[in-house]
């Protein structure tokens, strides 16, 4: 498998995750993370989380008022250069959190 083929399959095991949060579990995510203190993530509705414990506290909330959603990347662009991959697009996300109907347009 391709270095590029190893993260398009990430990728795809990521938004599967995401998207069961965003239907009220997040364990998948506590699956496919890494549980370390320098892993990251930033969202769109909760800035910026540094070290597995603020990040999976920020999942497990969201999942627990999350309803109804749906996240899907368009326009996805991979690049490995070196021992470095990176992936750009545009998520596109509905919901709901605890209730209220949320839809975000996020580029990264």
């Amino acid at each position: 498998m391709s270095a590029e083929d190893e993260m398009r399959n990430a990728s795809n095991q990521f938004y599967a995750a995401l998207n069961k949060m965003v239907n009220g579990t997040a364990q998948s995510l506590s699956d496919i993370w890494l549980h370390h203190s320098e892993v990251t993530t930033m969202h769109p509705i909760g800035g910026r989380q540094v070290g597995w414990k603020e990040v999976w506290a920020t999942w497990d909330q969201t999942a627990q008022v999350a309803s109804e959603g749906q996240v899907k990347l368009k326009d996805q662009l991979i690049r490995v250069v070196g021992d470095m991959a990176y992936e750009i697009g545009v998520e596109d996300a509905g919901f709901r959190i605890a209730g209220q109907q949320m839809i975000l347009i996020h580029s990264y």
